[in-house]
């Protein structure tokens, strides 16, 4: 959960791209 912290919503948002995708 570190390999794009330069989401708008962070680790939240990373969580929430991974299940999107």
């Amino acid at each position: 959960m570190s390999h794009s912290t330069s989401q708008p919503l962070g680790c939240a948002g990373e969580l929430i791209g991974f299940k999107a995708v």
